[in-house]
């Protein structure tokens, strides 16, 4: 089974450049998380992931500013795998939207996947 968090919105002043930590910017991440497959009919919040749980984790990370999205990433993805026991697999991708690069319009982004 995957637990998602998909398209969630935050403001940060994650960047290396001056401008970027005094002004912010928006960011989007996501997060896919599998876990073990053995799960029944029944299935209690005891027995998944609580995708709160994993939110929060984002937004605390998200808070901290921080130079490198990669850093971020890592921090995120390494955080889930070590809390979840049943955690078999993380995907982390953290996109910045519009980024102070002169003519460019779109978003960059980094992405990692972790596994046990």
């Amino acid at each position: 089974m995957i637990i998602h968090l998909q398209d969630v919105h935050f403001f940060g002043y994650h960047g290396v450049y001056q401008e970027e930590q005094i002004l912010g910017a928006n960011y989007v991440v996501n997060v896919k998380v599998l876990i073990q497959d053995k799960l029944n009919t029944n299935i209690t919040l005891d027995a998944t992931v609580n995708y709160e749980e994993i939110y929060n984790i984002v937004a605390t990370n998200m808070r901290a500013a921080t130079p490198l999205l990669e850093t971020l990433v890592v921090k995120i993805g390494t955080h889930i795998l070590e809390q979840y026991l049943i955690v078999t697999s993380v995907d982390v991708s953290i996109y910045k939207i519009n980024p102070p690069i002169i003519g460019y319009i779109g978003n960059v982004g980094v992405q990692q996947i972790f596994k046990k």
